[in-house]
């Protein structure tokens, strides 16, 4: 960016895409309050998801543990995880290599995420209204901010 006015209202925004089953990087220029508004997205949307995770743990997270006692099969564990392997990730194989890095009870627990919880209500049959509204929330955000980052792409220029 030549020109000091420029470099005053914009600043240089990174982001990446797959094109031919290949991970890239572009950068863009775009409004610094565009920018600044995108990072906003993200602190709401982490902190959301912060909020969430723990209203699920304090309620749900023994229940979950319990499914990982000492005499469940690893197999039936990653079932239960992918709805028997309708989910693509993680892959049996990928499963087995982080269950013995990190033992079967830690893997599990690191599992109980913000990006399994719809799983983790099906799995324990869980009827929480407001962790199901909280979920939506956080799907909706997310969209919300993909959509943003899209057009900041968009009408960003190179």
């Amino acid at each position: 960016m030549q020109c000091a006015e420029c470099r005053q209202r914009y600043v240089s925004f990174q982001y990446a895409y797959t094109e031919k089953g290949r991970h890239w990087r572009a950068y863009v220029w775009v409004l610094h309050s565009n920018a600044d508004e995108l990072s906003r997205l993200d602190a709401a949307l982490n902190e959301t998801d912060t909020e969430t995770l723990k209203r699920a743990a304090g309620s749900y997270l023994d229940p979950w543990m319990a499914l990982c006692d000492s005499s469940t099969p690893k197999k039936r564990l990653w079932a239960i995880l992918t709805d028997g392997g309708a989910m693509p990730y993680p892959s049996l194989t990928t499963f087995y290599k982080h269950a013995k890095r990190l033992g079967v009870a830690r893997y599990w627990r690191g599992e109980f995420a913000v990006r399994n919880l719809p799983r983790i209500i099906e799995v324990l049959g869980i009827k929480d209204a407001t962790l199901s509204a909280q979920i939506a929330h956080l799907a909706e955000m997310r969209t919300q901010r993909q959509a943003f980052e899209s057009r900041l792409i968009a009408d960003g220029f190179s």
